[in-house]
């Protein structure tokens, strides 16, 4: 349950595209607000379920008190599902659906299919994937287990969207501990 956010926006983290715009404040700003989330989770060996709700307290945060710049923590509820499918005693098929409700905004859904190599590997290749979602990207997912508790994923994402005629995808690397 996250309770407190604290925000800096500083002269050096914000560069204005365009000098002398009223939206861009050269000024530090601090602030610090009080807010909450819940989420739920309810599972057993083959099926999933959980919810959540995120910035509970709608908070605002402006630049000055003369012109504010507004930037509104937005309240975001989640509902996720999915299902562990057994081929054989290596191979687990994940199919996972997700929901993500912004206030003010369309739902937004993701489908992810992952093949879990269970217990095949005590090191190497865990999973590999493909999520979708709808009207924004495709997403190649993969994990590696480097260590008993040190993990590697990648992933590429590919938009669908327009934004795709600018870039030709992006890359993330992340890097875990599992205890």
């Amino acid at each position: 349950m996250q309770l407190l956010h604290h925000s800096t926006l500083g002269k050096y983290g914000f560069i204005a595209t365009q000098a002398g715009d009223p939206t861009a404040s050269r000024n530090m700003v601090n602030s610090t607000a009080l807010n909450a989330g819940f989420g739920a989770y309810l599972s057993d060996e083959k099926f999933y379920l959980g919810v959540s709700a995120l910035n509970l307290y709608s908070n605002v945060y402006s630049a000055n008190e003369a012109k504010p710049l507004h930037i509104a923590s937005q309240r975001r509820f989640y509902v996720m599902t999915g299902y562990h499918l057994g081929i054989n005693n290596n191979v687990k098929l994940n199919p996972n659906f997700l929901i993500d409700v912004p206030t003010g905004d369309s739902p937004k859904i993701n489908l992810t299919f992952l093949v879990e190599y269970k217990d095949m590997l005590d090191i190497g290749l865990d999973w590999i994937g493909l999520d979708w979602a709808a009207g924004d990207a495709i997403k190649f997912l993969s994990r590696v287990k480097i260590s008993e508790l040190i993990v590697f994923g990648y992933s590429y994402d590919f938009h669908t969207t327009e934004l795709g005629l600018l870039n030709t995808g992006s890359h993330e690397v992340m890097l875990g501990a599992t205890f």
